[in-house]
């Protein structure tokens, strides 16, 4: 069970953190979030009673991955919101 909470747990702090990353599109935070994996995982070289494991640097770069796709769906289909939006409002003023 600890396997499934750690790979849960990796893939969905990175891919929250991507998403904030990415949104901004800032060159230095977005390098920062790609060296969080490999840097949670070297700490742990160091802390008694820890051992690194590459899977969770993996599962970490799935979730940057799939914050990548969603800010990336996100700016893709935006533009067809704010115009439905728009649409929508449309028709409501000739109704009134």
């Amino acid at each position: 069970m600890h396997s499934e909470v750690s790979t849960l747990y990796h893939a969905t702090v990175l891919c929250i953190l991507s998403i904030w990353g990415f949104s901004f599109k800032r060159i230095g935070m977005i390098g920062l979030i790609f060296m969080i994996p490999v840097l949670g995982e070297t700490v742990q070289v160091f802390i008694p009673n820890r051992v690194p494991d590459f899977m969770d640097i993996l599962h970490g770069y799935l979730g940057i991955l799939a914050g990548y796709c969603l800010v990336k769906m996100w700016r893709e289909i935006k533009p067809a919101v704010k115009n439905a939006q728009y649409v929508r409002e449309k028709q409501v003023l000739r109704k009134n």
